[in-house]
């Protein structure tokens, strides 16, 4: 699928962020943003563009809330106007990373060790 080689983050109210790496066809990318809200352990917010997205730029919010012996995990993402053809590729690609942190955590499986 794709590979991050470079991830850099300031965790804090207006930090920046940028992933950078190659995908599956061997060109590269950047993913970048903004923190917008910071409040740990609970919510996490912040900008995302990407370089194969042209102008469009989404807002991610991720909330943590103690469940059960876990942690419910609720993601969403929105900016998404004028850009219906966007959601399935973004919510195709949730999927995957979601399923990633999940092998992760529950099998200790990285990049290199999944199938």
């Amino acid at each position: 699928m794709y590979r991050t080689t470079k991830f850099e983050t300031d965790v804090r109210i207006n930090g920046k962020w940028m992933s950078a790496g190659v995908s599956a066809n061997g060109d590269t990318f950047q993913v970048s943003g903004e923190y917008l809200e910071v409040d740990p352990p609970h919510r996490l917010v912040y900008t995302w563009l990407a370089t194969w997205t042209g102008a469009l730029k989404t807002t991610v919010r991720w909330d943590l809330e103690p469940h059960h012996d876990g942690t419910l995990v609720k993601i969403h993402d929105s900016g998404f106007a004028g850009h219906a053809d966007a959601v399935k590729s973004h919510g195709e690609g949730w999927q995957h990373v979601l399923s990633w942190v999940q092998a992760s955590v529950e099998k200790g499986q990285t990049i290199d060790t999944r199938n």
